[in-house]
């Protein structure tokens, strides 16, 4: 089943986490990311309708999915309502952990994502260089050591979708909503089983296969992959909150990097 980690499982993940030496996320409960499911044909609707699946950057249509695991590659939350042309941080605006953070994290507990997301105390972002500007060489290691434990999420995306083969190209043709309601159980049959095989200890074979394109890997590492300046896409009191929470570990980071060992 898809279901949000317990304490217990929390706390599992906290030592698991410190023991690849990622200390800095000991706090950290789970990975997020978007991905499209691709439909193989165009739906069959309204050209204005129709275009509302359309990705632009893949040039595909399918449905924004939203997917956040631990660093085991289970699936612990799983949302896929919005059309294809819809972006990352629009569709996290509408998950649980988003819409009722008080039922999902105690204490210091956040989720990783990558720049697209916008920054909070429950959802860390690496740094983004500012407009016209470049990041420190300190904050791309900052980057650096984020990216480290948030590939888990790419991976477990990758996985779903080379096990579950039709998730690549899906023949659905969505009408209406009772073809949209069918797809949809046929997408969420495929994440329960990936949780199965997983709470089997199921073995994946990784051929190194990225489905998913992540973005340029450069440009994730200096922050610069999303278009604006820092943090444009958190507003408000959230966003200045996680700007100190960031902070704060940056400092933590920095000082860990004066002691050999602490910090991969």
């Amino acid at each position: 089943m898809v279901k949000w980690p317990t304490e217990q499982a929390k706390v599992a993940m906290r030592q698991r986490v410190e023991a690849q030496g990622f200390d800095l996320w000991r706090n950290c409960v789970g990975i997020i990311d978007g991905t499209l499911i691709v439909l193989k044909h165009a739906p069959p609707l309204p050209r204005h309708e129709m275009l509302e699946f359309k990705n632009y950057r893949k040039q595909q249509y399918g449905l924004q999915a939203t997917v956040i695991c631990d660093d085991r590659r289970r699936i612990t939350q799983f949302s896929c309502h919005l059309p294809g042309a819809a972006h990352d941080a629009r569709a996290y605006r509408l998950i649980a952990a988003h819409r009722s953070p008080e039922t999902h994290f105690t204490g210091r507990q956040f989720l990783l994502a990558d720049a697209a997301y916008p920054l909070s105390p429950y959802c860390i972002t690496p740094f983004k260089a500012p407009r016209n500007g470049v990041l420190s060489k300190d904050k791309k290691k900052f980057n650096r050591h984020l990216s480290g434990l948030r590939i888990t999420i790419e991976h477990t995306i990758g996985i779903l979708k080379e096990r579950f083969a039709s998730l690549q190209g899906l023949p659905h043709r969505i009408r209406g909503d009772k073809d949209k309601r069918s797809l949809l159980k046929w997408i969420g049959s495929c994440v329960i089983l990936h949780n199965l095989l997983r709470d089997q200890d199921d073995l994946w074979v990784d051929d190194g296969q990225e489905l998913d394109t992540p973005p340029d890997e450069e440009a994730y590492m200096s922050g610069s992959d999303s278009d604006g300046d820092e943090d444009v896409a958190g507003t408000g009191d959230g966003a200045t909150n996680g700007i100190a929470v960031r902070e704060a570990m940056f400092q933590e980071f920095k000082h860990a990097m004066h002691n050999p060992g602490v910090v991969n």
